[in-house]
């Protein structure tokens, strides 16, 4: 599996024990927008492209059957929609992300991250 470059932005939440944790958030933009998801055994993040799951002709619910997470082999069956969703590395406590506003940030404050990508094979 490879990665790929997703264009995101980025918040940071901290749980009680203080720890600190960067969360990466893609926005709406006609429906075309990445949607991540995350392995709750080792906080990998994956992107799933719309295009690529359309012109594959796999949807991601079936091709979640088959592969394994790239960083510790987990099936991707248990991966959880990010960052609704999400863990805190160190402690593997999980945390719940939700955005007030819907409108788009501004572009000066998005970020270009690597997440997994699952159709890359």
């Amino acid at each position: 599996m490879k990665t790929r470059n997703v264009r995101c932005w980025k918040v940071e939440r901290q749980c009680e024990s203080g720890e600190t944790v960067e969360i990466y958030f893609t926005v709406p933009d006609f429906g075309d927008n990445d949607r991540l998801f995350t392995c709750l055994n080792c906080a990998a993040i994956f992107a799933v492209s719309p295009d690529a799951e359309y012109y594959s002709g796999v949807p991601f619910e079936k091709l979640r059957e088959r592969p394994y997470c790239a960083v510790c082999g987990t099936t991707l069956k248990g991966l959880a929609a990010y960052p609704d969703t999400y863990l805190y590395p160190q402690s593997k406590k999980v945390g719940h992300f939700s955005r007030d506003d819907r409108t788009i940030p501004p572009d000066n404050e998005a970020v270009v991250k690597e997440f997994w990508d699952p159709y890359s094979g």
